[in-house]
């Protein structure tokens, strides 16, 4: 019964997580335009900029994420090989 129980749960999360993915990827990515919250943070009108300096920022966050999970999973590795 527990099993089933998880098993369910486990399923359910998951179709949370994937409607909410579905919700989330209709939001359109603009750099700039428009009022709101995000007038205040773009000084000036020049979107192709913006929209490329975000993309190095994306990248350089990226290329971080992705040297700070391999050097995780050499630790988690050691770890379970001496455990």
């Amino acid at each position: 019964l527990r099993s089933g129980l998880i098993f369910i749960a486990g399923c359910v999360a998951l179709l949370w997580a994937l409607s909410q993915f579905f919700i989330i990827s209709k939001i359109p990515v603009q750099s700039g335009g428009g009022g709101g919250e995000a007038a205040g943070l773009i000084s000036s009108g020049d979107d192709e900029a913006i929209t490329k300096r975000l993309k190095e920022i994306y990248e350089a966050i990226y290329e971080g994420a992705e040297s700070f999970l391999a050097a995780e999973y050499q630790v988690c590795f050691v770890f379970v090989v001496s455990f």
